[in-house]
């Protein structure tokens, strides 16, 4: 009996061996673009780690210490930095989400005069290199030399009212987020005119004979369809956010 269970449990232990072979053969492809794809993402993170816990550099790394999370989390400039990347990532992603929810709606819901243009318009920033669009604003709004503001107080000192620099400065917090609020939109843009698109029209037509006003229709039935596109658009959003102020 001991001999017939012992050939039972060989006989079961291969079938599984077999079955686990087929499965990686049949599925190499996927698991090929899995390693990769930990490769690239993985790796870079455990390295940064190991090199946290490590006196010296990457290259010439020392004995084990916790005195560089010690050097971080202890200086005073950490904390006003995350408190100011917290309020930049909010703020940037409230403005660039109501911008592009606002376009997406009366391009794909209304009957907007121009609306190709506006198409256009819109997604004309992704075809513009990354570094053109901060010296533009910097020409424009440098607080000693930018072409508006040089304007700004020509005029204004034809009222009596002298500035040497000013009145806007481009190189501030609510500079930066009001060039990134109107630059992120573009992206989002482009989601929540996917999801206008896909979402049935159907239930805002029914909430408009049944004599609901646009703005209830608007409130009630589109932006609680369009509830997940936009909590959605809202994380990428964010997270993109947070990243851009390191």
């Amino acid at each position: 009996m001991e001999k017939t269970w012992s050939a039972a449990s060989a006989g079961s232990l291969a079938w599984r061996i077999s079955a686990l072979g087929q499965a990686i053969r049949n599925n190499m492809f996927s698991l090929v673009i899995a390693f990769l794809l930990m490769w690239v993402v993985a790796a870079p993170i455990v390295m940064l780690l190991l090199s946290s816990v490590r006196e010296g550099s990457f290259i010439t790394p020392g004995a084990l210490t916790l005195n560089n999370y010690k050097t971080v989390y202890v200086r005073p400039l950490t904390y006003p930095a995350l408190v100011n990347t917290m309020v930049y990532a909010v703020v940037v992603s409230a403005i660039s989400l109501v911008l592009s929810t606002i376009f997406a709606w009366l391009v794909e819901r209304t009957d907007m005069p121009g609306r190709n243009w506006a198409w256009t318009m819109m997604l004309l920033p992704l075809a513009m290199p990354g570094i053109l669009r901060p010296m533009a604003w910097i020409l424009l709004l440098s607080p000693r030399s930018g072409v508006l503001n040089v304007y700004l107080r020509e005029f204004l000192s034809l009222f009596g009212v002298t500035l040497t620099e000013g009145p806007f400065n481009i190189f501030t917090m609510s500079g930066m987020i009001f060039i990134q609020g109107l630059s992120g939109s573009t992206t989002l843009f482009l989601l929540m005119v996917g999801a206008f698109r896909l979402m049935d029209p159907s239930m805002e037509e029914a909430a408009r004979i049944s004599g609901a006003q646009t703005s209830t229709t608007l409130r009630r039935v589109t932006l609680g369809l369009m509830l997940p596109a936009v909590l959605a658009a809202a994380m990428y959003a964010f997270l993109g956010n947070l990243d851009d102020f390191e």
